[in-house]
């Protein structure tokens, strides 16, 4: 049986693939639907949002709808959030952001996670992003750290049983 993060890395290696050009030409429904992929539950009270490349207001609010339609009955959850492949947001995406997650502060959110791949990122969300969120936060390089950073949270609880993605 594989672990959790196998599992992990092969929900987020299924997803599908697009760049900018490939989501425009896409008819709304589906251009949806590939994005709220990109956010899903890996366990009751533990969830993953795969940032897209290149992030664009629209697409986040898109994810971010996903997000709390998945959450809207958790009274404390988590969230894994992976950026290994994105690139740095302009100002108003970060503003964006910034909101998003103080308005999910107060719905529950505990702590948050960010997998990043290389220092451009991990300097942009020290710097300019988490350091105004107030949720408790983590940064590493894999995914098997960052579950364990989240699995070490206090109140934390695994459930025992992974949901199916």
């Amino acid at each position: 049986m594989p672990t959790q993060e196998e599992r992990l890395e092969q929900i987020i290696a299924n997803l599908p693939t697009f760049d900018q050009d490939d989501l425009s030409e896409l008819g709304d429904l589906q251009r949806r639907a590939m994005l709220e992929s990109y956010v899903f539950t890996l366990e009751p009270n533990l969830f993953v949002f795969k940032d897209v490349p290149q992030q664009t207001i629209p697409q986040l609010e898109i994810m971010f709808h996903k997000l709390e339609k998945l959450t809207a009955s958790q009274d404390n959850w988590y969230l894994l959030v992976d950026l290994r492949q994105v690139r740095p947001p302009d100002a108003q995406v970060r503003a964006y952001i910034q909101d998003k997650y103080v308005e999910l502060s107060g719905k529950g959110l505990r702590y948050t996670t960010l997998v990043v791949a290389n220092k451009v990122i991990e300097l942009a969300v020290k710097l300019v992003g988490a350091r105004q969120i107030k949720v408790p936060y983590g940064i590493c390089h894999s995914f098997e750290a960052g579950l364990a950073l989240i699995k070490s949270q206090q109140g934390f609880k695994a459930s025992g049983t992974p949901s199916q993605h």
